[in-house]
């Protein structure tokens, strides 16, 4: 009976037979403790805001962002809830719902670099890009060293065409962070961007000036060397422009099938028809749709069919 297992179990015990273990009690259960926690009396939304902050941490995001919205719906002043709900719209590319509540995190504390930057990048995302271009020109006057907001600026005055600006964010940004390869390769979009905007006005020398300059920065890309070379064919040096198409061709790490294409019409400009041929071919495997074919008939017609593919 009962009585005699206590006395049993306390000669037991005596006699060091029987050894105590520390009882540990765990809650099998996240769902009553979240029940429980959801009954405290405690601020509106304090508990719906934790519940979905571990779903978060546990990569539940569909039930993060249920119980964000509850404990937005129950205090709006929560600026640290419409920043999670942000984060979880530009998972699902929810792009204009991830600014509305960015912008309401910002509203709440608006002297928070980290929201004023997240706006920034959803407006991104959504092809805003003079909206994002505003939010960023904020972060770099108060932060005018940090490379991130520079380059951000950058590509985003680069993506509304507003180029010469751009470069100089991405100058910027370069200055701060100089040994960055993804900050020099901006900046060398956004010059010959900026080169090809002066080109179509007229601005031969500006435009040169900035493409050798890009050139300089970046000399494994092709496309400086084929906006140079353009340059030159429009001023009818076609033997430079040659050169320059050639030394795009030993430098570049990749090529475009328009630095062949363009070659072989320059070359056959000249009278170089066995060089263009060769070029040409190479243009027309890259690209069966590219006008390379139309140059090859014409030079093939020209010369009585006597050319042979190279």
């Amino acid at each position: 009976d009962a009585v005699s297992f206590r006395r049993a179990a306390l000669v037991l015990t005596s006699a060091g037979i029987i050894h105590l273990i520390p009882i540990v009690l765990v809650n099998s259960s996240p769902e009553r403790a979240e029940r429980r926690l959801l009954d405290l009396d405690i601020q509106a939304g304090t508990a719906e805001s934790i519940i979905a902050s571990r779903a978060l941490e546990k990569r539940d995001y569909q039930k993060s962002e249920k119980y964000y919205r509850i404990a937005a719906e129950k205090d709006s002043t929560r600026s640290e809830v419409f920043y999670r709900l942000g984060e979880l719209n530009l998972r699902k590319e929810e792009y204009f719902d991830a600014v509305s509540n960015f912008g309401k995190a910002l509203r709440l504390q608006k002297d928070n670099p980290e929201y004023r930057f997240a706006l920034a990048n959803a407006y991104i995302e959504a092809e805003w890009f003079a909206d994002a271009a505003e939010q960023l020109r904020i972060l770099t006057e108060r932060f005018e060293s940090n490379p991130l907001y520079w380059t951000k600026l950058g590509y985003a005055l680069n993506h509304s065409g507003e180029y010469g600006d751009a470069v100089r964010a991405y100058r910027r940004a370069l200055l701060f962070d100089p040994e960055s390869s993804e900050y020099r390769e901006n900046l060398y979009s956004a010059m010959l961007n900026r080169g090809s905007e002066l080109q179509e006005e007229g601005e031969y020398e500006k435009a040169e000036e900035l493409y050798l300059k890009a050139i300089s920065m970046v000399p494994v890309r092709w496309e400086g060397y084929f906006n140079l070379a353009s340059i030159r064919s429009v001023n009818k040096q076609y033997g430079e422009a040659v050169r320059i198409l050639k030394r795009a061709i030993n430098r570049s790490v990749t090529l475009d099938y328009r630095v062949y294409l363009q070659l072989g019409y320059l070359l056959e400009k000249l009278g170089r028809d066995e060089e263009a041929l060769k070029y040409l071919i190479e243009a027309e495997e890259m690209n069966p749709l590219s006008p390379a074919g139309q140059l090859i008939r014409k030079i093939r017609e020209k010369n009585g069919g006597s050319q042979k593919d190279r």
